[in-house]
Parts: C-alpha cells; structure tokens; sequence
C-alpha cells in the first residue's frame, strides 16, 4: 500500500529560492536575465490575468470627461447641438459611428487573440528555461509548439466564458439603470437616483466577487499546475487538466493549503513591488508619460527590475508539485558541472 506523501510549503520554497538564485546569479548572465525578463513580460504583464479590457483606460481621462459630459453646461451643450442637426446628418453620424465601432471592435478582437497566444507560448517557454537553467527563446519555442498552441486554446475559451459570465452581471445593472441615464440627459443636473439601483449594485458587486475569486483560482490552478504537467507530459490542455484533477481528487486539502500560501506570498510580494514602485515613482512616472509606448516601456522595464520574483514563484509551483512524486518532476536539481579549465601549455603531441 502506497503511503501517503507528505506535502511541505516552506521546504519547496526554499528550493525555489536556492534555485532562482542558481539561475540569475550563478553566475550572473545579463544576456539570460534580459531574455528571460522579456518572457515574463509577454507571459504575465503584456496581458494580465482575468484581463478586463475597460480597465486599462485612464480613470482620470474618464472622470473627466464625465464631468465635462454631465456638468452644468454639458448636457445643454449636447441638446443645442444635435438640435441644430438635420435628420440626414443625424443619419450619417451614427452610420459612421456604428462603422467606427465595428472596426475598432474587429482590431481590438484581433490584438486580444495575439496578445493572448503570445502569453500562452511565452509561459510554456519560460518553464523551458527554468527546468534547463538557460535564458532562450528560439529553441524552447520551437520545443514548446504544440503544449502552446493548446494552452493558447484553453486560455482563448477561458477568457470567452469569463466573459460571458461578466456580461451576465453587467446586462440587468445596464438595464435597470437605462432609464435613470435617460433621465440625466433630458434634464439638467442629476435626477434622484431610484432605490432600485443600489441595491442592483450590491447584488452585481457580490455576484462579481465569486465570479473573479471562482476564475482566479482557476487560473491559478492552470498557471501553477496544468501547465507544468502540460510541459512534462508533452500533452494538451485537456489531458493537463485530467491529470491535475486526479491529484486534487486525493489531496484538495494540500492544494487549498498551496493556495493559501501563496496568497501569502503574494501579499509579501505586493508589498516589495510597492517599495519598489515608491522609491522609483518618479523615473517610473517619467517613463509612463511617453505618448503611445510609455505604458509597454514601463512594463518592461518593471519585468526586468522584479525578475527574481516571479522567477521564484514559477519555482515554488514546480517544487511543490514534485512532492506528489517523481511523475511531476522537470527540473535537475543538480549544479551544472563547471567549465573545464584550459591547461596554460598546449598538450604534447
């Protein structure tokens, strides 16, 4: 009878971090560092995860024009102007608009799906790198082709569900508050809002929460697990996930227990990042203020400065799931034998 294994949390972490700093610092490779910043950049921070497009937008830029929509003058300015307009002008103005929306709908889905594959790929590569203690991107891309197409289809599908899941949410909130917006146009000022809508909200904003925390764990269950299987295995998302599930059907309490920790790590995490971003707010800042690029620069940069970290996070996942046996193992613990030393005097012939 197969005894149990005793599953550890600390003791995995250290190994990650042993290996992280076998990795950048032993010896330290700029030209590895550089390559494997950029991986984490395309993998984690290019497109975060349970990524909402309207998130992205500057909140200032909106609260602005909010004001200048909704103020005093602004509703009167919009009525005196469409007003003003013959019904064909009408007419063309929102067949243009609706043309305008179709054909930013169409790039931003385009650039959601290459962006998304990008992230697929560029994880699997980076598992590559750290099980073979290296910092390429050629070889391991090639190697990886086929777990990334299907991590790439399982994230495409995810995404879409979670979606669907949002738009769920958002259509009653959207529909219980028309008339209340219809309202702030017609009149001036801002009419009493009805007692329907907070409570519309309350429900919406719970139903949210499960919704994220529902995907975050699932997420983080394909990240840190279904990934990792995907590589060893040389198999797709779906046998990944089959695997994983067999593990979490005998130990849910060792992977709650990983989860927990993690959420541990993270908020330690957090913190650091945010010494980091206080002491370099302002080079930071200059950097983001770039027109069109600033906000990839700064993402780039920042995945070059915090590399250790994620570095060992990645570690941490794949040590603790070795500790369910020798299956799951992908990294050689080894130290990598040391160059031979040239001899100062040519051998005799």
């Amino acid at each position: 009878m197969n005894s149990r294994p005793k599953i550890e949390y600390i003791e995995p972490f250290m190994r990650a971090w042993d290996l992280m700093a076998r990795l950048l610092f032993k010896p330290f490779d700029f030209g590895k560092w550089l390559s494997l910043g950029f991986l984490v950049w395309l993998g984690y921070y290019l497109v975060p995860e349970n990524f909402i497009p309207m998130s992205k937008f500057s909140p200032n830029l909106s609260w602005d024009l909010l004001k200048n929509v909704s103020g005093k003058n602004g509703m009167e300015d919009v009525r005196k102007i469409l007003e003003q307009m013959s019904e064909e002008t009408k007419a063309m103005i929102m067949g243009l608009g609706f043309l305008l929306i179709v054909f930013l709908c169409v790039v931003y889905l385009i650039t959601w799906v290459f962006l998304l594959w990008l992230k697929a790929r560029s994880k699997l590569v980076f598992i590559d790198n750290l099980a073979r203690n290296r910092g390429d991107i050629a070889i391991p891309w090639e190697n990886t082709s086929r777990q990334g197409w299907s991590a790439f289809r399982w994230y495409l599908v995810y995404n879409i569900v979670l979606y669907i899941f949002y738009g769920i949410i958002l259509i009653p909130f959207i529909l219980i508050c028309l008339p209340w917006f219809n309202e702030l146009i017609k009149f001036k000022g801002i009419p009493p809002m009805p007692g329907l809508i907070p409570g519309t909200m309350i429900v919406c904003g719970i139903a949210y929460f499960i919704v994220n925390i529902t995907a975050t764990v699932i997420n983080t269950f394909f990240n840190d697990t279904v990934l990792p299987i995907m590589y060893k295995t040389r198999s797709g998302a779906l046998n990944g996930w089959k695997i994983f599930l067999s593990l979490l059907g005998c130990h849910p309490f060792s992977f709650i227990g990983y989860l927990l920790f993690k959420f541990m790590l993270y908020t330690l995490a957090s913190i650091f990042l945010m010494l980091i971003l206080f002491v370099t707010c302002c080079s930071l800042y200059c950097i983001q203020q770039i027109p069109l690029v600033g906000s990839l620069l700064l993402g780039l940069l920042f995945s070059q400065l915090v590399l250790p970290v994620p570095v060992v996070f990645r570690y941490f996942s794949l040590e603790f799931l070795v500790q369910f046996g020798d299956d799951y193992k992908i990294i050689n613990d080894e130290e990598p034998p040391p160059v031979p030393e040239q001899d100062a005097e040519a051998p005799g012939v």
